[in-house]
C-alpha cells in the first residue's frame, strides 16, 4: 500500500511540476468499453464506463515524450444467467485511480496536425465498486465489490493507442490489455478499449 501512495504522490508531484516550469500538460476525459477475458469470463458482456484525469508531457527525445497521468476510471462487465426460471443480468462495476506511464512517438503530418502513437505500463487501484442485479436479488448486499474473495485492490496492465493532436486539442483511441488476474482464485482479467479526448495547456 505504500508503494500505491507513493506512485500516486509521484504523478501528482509530476503534474505539479510540469505546471510550474511550463511544461506541457493537459486534461482528458473519454469512454471506456470494458469487459473481462480469459477462463471464467464466458458469457460475460460489455460495459460502458468513463475515464476522466490529467496527464504530463516529459521531452526525452526529439518526437519522443515521456507522458504519466492519473485518472479515474470505471471498468467492469455485465453477466446474463437464469435463476429459478427468472432471467438475470448482473451489472459489476469497477472504479479505479489508474496510473498510465506511457511513452508517445509523434510526427507532424500538417501544419498544426500531429499524428503519435502511445504504449506503457498502466497502474491501477481500485477506489470503489458495486455489484447489482435485475431483477434485485435481496440476497446480495450490492456492496464494495473489491476484498479477499472479489476482485484485487491493484491491477496492471499495458496500454498501447494512437491517435491525433491538433493546434492544443488531442484525440485518441486505445487498448488497456490487463496483465495481472482481476479476481481472487481466478484466471480472468481486465480489458478496455478507451476513446479519450483532450486539452493541452
Amino acid at each position: 500500500m505504500k508503494k500505491i501512495l507513493f506512485i500516486i504522490v509521484a504523478v501528482v508531484c509530476s503534474l505539479a511540476y510540469a505546471q510550474a516550469q511550463d511544461l506541457r500538460w493537459g486534461a482528458r476525459a473519454g469512454m471506456n468499453f470494458s469487459n473481462i477475458r480469459g477462463d471464467g469470463a464466458e458469457g460475460a458482456d460489455g460495459l460502458i464506463g468513463y475515464h476522466l484525469g490529467a496527464v504530463v508531457d516529459v521531452p526525452l527525445l526529439e518526437s519522443v515524450y515521456f507522458q504519466p497521468g492519473l485518472y479515474l476510471s470505471s471498468k467492469g462487465y455485465k453477466a446474463k444467467y437464469t435463476d429459478s426460471g427468472v432471467n438475470v443480468t448482473a451489472t459489476t462495476r469497477l472504479h479505479y485511480f489508474e496510473i498510465p506511464l506511457l511513452f508517445s512517438y509523434r510526427h507532424n503530418l500538417l501544419e498544426n496536425l500531429q499524428g503519435f502513437v502511445s504504449v506503457g505500463p498502466t497502474l491501477s487501484i481500485g477506489a470503489f465498486g458495486k455489484y447489482k442485479t435485475d431483477p434485485e436479488d435481496e440476497d446480495e448486499d450490492g456492496g464494495d465489490v473489491f476484498g479477499d474473495e472479489g476482485f484485487k485492490r491493484f491491477d496492471m496492465g499495458f496500454y498501447f493507442g494512437v491517435g491525433v493532436n491538433y493546434s492544443k486539442y488531442t484525440v485518441s483511441l486505445g487498448y488497456d490489455l490487463g496483465l495481472t488476474k482481476a479476481i481472487s482464485d481466478s484466471k480472468v482479467k481486465n480489458g478496455a478499449f478507451m476513446i479519450s479526448l483532450g486539452y493541452n495547456f
